[in-house]
């Protein structure tokens, strides 16, 4: 199961490194960021694939009123979010994001 996000955007430049870029974060496999699965860039479709998330992603979870986030798992989430970034930091990407910036719809 994945998750499919479209940014506002109707094209995207397919150069060598963007492909370069887009493998560098489809071969991360850390079990604290979510996984990137594809990219397509149609023209007019551009989409980008992502491993799915049951809950949603972080913005979702800290916005639902109806989930009820106790210290124990705000510190378990923290802990998550710093052990992701500690992640991309130490690998040669060396940031989080991408160079090729995205607004996503929602």
């Amino acid at each position: 199961m994945v998750y499919m996000r479209k940014p506002k955007v109707k094209s995207i430049s397919v150069d060598r490194a963007f492909m370069l870029e887009m493998k560098q974060m489809r071969d991360i496999t850390c079990p604290n960021l979510t996984r990137l699965i594809g990219v397509c860039p149609d023209t007019n479709n551009v989409c980008i694939l992502t491993e799915y998330c049951s809950r949603g992603n972080l913005q979702d979870i800290l916005q639902n009123e109806s989930i009820q986030l106790d210290w124990d798992f705000k510190l378990s989430l923290i802990n998550d979010i710093v052990e992701g970034m500690h992640y991309l930091h130490a690998t040669s990407m060396g940031v989080h994001g991408t160079t090729h910036q995205f607004q996503m719809c929602d």
